[in-house]
């Protein structure tokens, strides 16, 4: 089955590594660490499930009582959840803006994909008239929280409805919650009834490279999953599973210092938000990434293209999210004032 690629995923590769000032990034600044303290092991002896003690760790942030599954990364997290439970024929309703992955996943699981928007002009949450339309059909709702593009969590108003609308129509809620990492005040949906939440530590702490993620749920959802990921990739990664027991347990204390650049540099641009006269935005609650709305006279995706080329500045077009008229800015990988000042200058030339 052709789904089309992954576009956003191909435009990080072709330019992130020659990008001048890097604003396409959705992470924070790789983690450099000394694993001098890892005991030796059997590289060979894995596990299904997970390590025991990544396990313990992962669910030590969790409510009591829920059951969880290692994955490669949040990526494959998504991926065999959606498998275990989607169901094919069936609806499954996914959120946009939409970061891509999350709709063609039930794609190509045989789903039908019904998008239920999060406009802008609600401060990127749901319309609620959309939601409770689509709903009585649906098997399952993916969504991610904080919003990848916007940085934007739920109100508590809207995670209410979602979890009323679930239990009246029965459906499973799949949470993909790599972003709320960066935000440990921010209760997790883990632990209610019909919710599974997937996450990782590759965007708040730069451990994409350990390729360790998790599935949290209810056990017999846990089970479903875990049955399709020994289909799919059987064993887990001993060595990232390792260093997450590792980094885990000093969370979330080791944010301190990452959350106070983050806080400096999003204040970087919303002094650009207030003195352009051609973007406006609703300012994220926390994390690394936000999501400017441009009045250009051009697609935002050659206005990226063009400030690449003639700059070396890096952003993703909102294009990429089914949101054109948009840019996503990351402040996670570097110090953003320079690329901001030239985003800056070059509206201020149309």
């Amino acid at each position: 089955m052709n789904v089309g690629g992954f576009p956003l995923m191909e435009w990080v590769v072709k330019y992130e590594k020659t990008a001048k000032h890097n604003l396409g990034s959705s992470n924070v600044k790789g983690m450099q660490m000394d694993i001098s303290w890892l005991s030796p092991f059997d590289m060979g002896k894995t596990s299904n499930k997970g390590e025991e003690e990544a396990l313990e760790a992962v669910l030590s942030l969790y409510p009591a009582g829920l059951d969880a599954v290692t994955a490669t990364g949040t990526s494959e997290a998504n991926q065999l959840t959606i498998m275990a439970l989607g169901q094919r024929g069936e609806n499954t309703l996914v959120e946009t803006p939409v970061y891509e992955p999350l709709c063609k996943l039930p794609v190509l699981m045989g789903s039908r994909v019904v998008h239920v928007p999060r406009a802008f002009e609600n401060g990127w949450q749901f319309e609620e008239e959309a939601l409770k339309e689509a709903a009585p059909a649906c098997k399952l709702f993916v969504l991610t929280n904080s919003h990848n593009p916007s940085g934007i969590f739920l109100k508590e108003q809207q995670k209410k409805l979602l979890l009323d609308l679930s239990k009246d129509h029965k459906f499973k809620i799949v949470v993909d919650e790599i972003f709320r990492m960066l935000s440990p005040d921010i209760p997790s949906l883990a632990g209610e009834e019909n919710v599974v939440v997937t996450s990782s530590l590759s965007k708040s702490l730069g451990l994409g490279g350990a390729r360790c993620g998790w599935v949290v749920g209810e056990k017999r959802d846990i089970e479903k999953i875990l049955a399709v990921k020994r289909i799919c990739s059987a064993a887990t990664n001993p060595l990232g599973e390792r260093i997450l027991a590792r980094v885990l347990s000093q969370y979330p204390t080791n944010l301190d210092a990452i959350n106070g650049v983050l806080a400096k540099r999003m204040a970087m641009v919303e002094s650009l938000v207030k003195k352009s006269d051609r973007i406006v935005w609703t300012k994220p609650d926390h994390g690394c990434i936000s999501f400017l709305k441009i009045q250009l006279p051009k697609s935002t995706l050659e206005f990226a293209t063009e400030l690449f080329k003639k700059d070396g500045v890096l952003v993703i077009p909102g294009e990429f999210f089914q949101c054109p008229g948009h840019i996503r800015v990351g402040v996670g990988v570097c110090d953003p004032k320079e690329g901001l000042n030239i985003i800056s200058e070059r509206l201020g030339t149309y």
